[in-house]
């Protein structure tokens, strides 16, 4: 496919060039992509520093002044050589391309590369070759005559490790923890995630601890895997200014979650992430926004685990005619949390606690609020249009003290 000024292209360094990289670039590269190919290599990696957004290759030909017929020969070179690899995405009018470079090999493993050694003596000439290996390539000293002392390695060291050891270990050894204390309510991935997010797709930049704790929170309350969240989180980053648009992400992740087929439900119901909990227990229905910002709140604010998030769910609905008040919700979770619930046992137990009405011999004497007197009084609708209050929480209010009259 012919290359077109017009085209764009962004350039990504998979490893900063060191010094010993450059002498190899310059030395050992340069005689078999040419100076043309080496100039490139450097300029691709010089803009890769400071691009934002994609650039047409008339912008490169103006920089390093060359044609762009020897700019993509140059090209087809370096990818020859396993200097680049080059992506193509075509468009109407114009295509847009991805050049990833990768490093040069040091000195002693051009030599001995199978391909790249003998080209390099091909077209440098055999007196030429032994002057760059002896300029180049790391000189090993002999070992004749020595014998080798070196201490093994003793296993006595470890022969009293125990599981208390153990234990103490994994209780220090490094983890993903993006808040200041811990954060059981993250089921996440973030080896694989980041491992397999490049630079274009989630920069630096925006790998703060604040995004890194999101990203986590939304695939453990919508049950998305690593490379689903990757494809989100690529979606919703702005390259212009390296930033993560966390409202964009939060929606996405959503209709993902709506448009992803359900799976099958294990042995456990609470293990499915909250979020499909509630909508199995609406028979499939779409969970609602509001809902689902409740369900957010438990998770990243108040800090709830998944199962335990599922077994509070499904109390509220038991006890609050399949409604969901939000405020209701967050009083009943903050009980859970003052008295300990932090696990799905713990959580079974205190759903199964009788509620009682009143305390010790019934004296309780319960105090209405203002608009409900106000409301027994005829002034229902002026209270309404002064007070600011949730309609659904003020019915749900109204239906529990009609229930202690009764």
């Amino acid at each position: 496919m012919e290359l077109k000024a017009k085209d764009g292209y962004r350039s990504e360094v998979l490893r900063p060039l060191g010094a010993d990289a450059l002498n190899s670039l310059m030395s050992l590269y340069q005689p078999l992509v040419g100076c043309a190919g080496a100039a490139l290599y450097l300029t691709l990696i010089s803009e890769a520093k400071h691009q934002r957004s994609f650039e047409p290759h008339g912008r490169l030909c103006q920089i390093m002044n060359m044609d762009i017929t020897v700019l993509e020969r140059s090209r087809r070179k370096l990818e020859e050589m396993m200097l680049m690899r080059s992506y193509i995405k075509t468009g109407e009018g114009k295509d847009n391309y991805i050049y990833v470079l990768y490093p040069p090999l040091e000195a002693d493993r051009f030599f001995k590369h199978e391909v790249l050694g003998r080209l390099y003596a091909r077209i440098m000439g055999a007196k030429q070759y032994q002057l760059s290996l002896n300029k180049l390539a790391h000189i090993e000293l002999s070992r004749e005559g020595f014998e080798e002392v070196s201490e093994q390695f003793k296993s006595s060291v470890i022969e009293n490790w125990d599981a208390e050891s153990e234990e103490q270990f994994a209780s220090i050894k490094p983890r993903y923890n993006f808040d200041a204390g811990d954060h059981p309510a993250i089921h996440f991935d973030y080896e694989r995630f980041l491992t397999r997010a490049s630079n274009l797709v989630f920069p630096i930049e925006a790998r703060t601890n604040e995004n890194l704790r999101l990203i986590g929170e939304l695939a453990t309350m919508y049950g998305l895997s690593a490379d689903e969240m990757l494809i989100l989180v690529g979606r919703c980053t702005d390259n212009t200014n390296n930033t993560l648009d966390g409202e964009k992400l939060r929606s996405t992740a959503f209709v993902m979650k709506a448009k992803k087929p359900a799976k099958k439900v294990s042995d456990d119901p609470y293990d499915l992430p909250p979020v499909a909990f509630l909508q199995s227990k609406q028979n499939g229905v779409p969970v609602q926004d509001s809902d689902k910002r409740t369900i957010e709140k438990l998770i990243t604010e108040m800090k709830m685990d998944p199962k335990v998030v599922n077994i509070l769910l499904e109390h509220v609905l038991s006890i609050s005619d399949n409604k969901l008040v939000p405020s209701f919700v967050a009083s009943l979770a903050a009980a859970w949390i003052r008295s300990g619930v932090d696990t799905a046992e713990k959580a079974m137990a205190e759903a199964k606690k009788p509620r009682g009405r009143s305390g010790r011999g019934g004296s309780r004497k319960d105090v209405l609020p203002d608009y409900y007197v106000q409301m027994k009084t005829g002034s229902e609708k002026e209270t309404a249009e002064e007070t600011d209050f949730d309609r659904e929480e003020f019915e749900e209010i109204r239906r529990r003290l009609r229930e202690q009259e009764g």
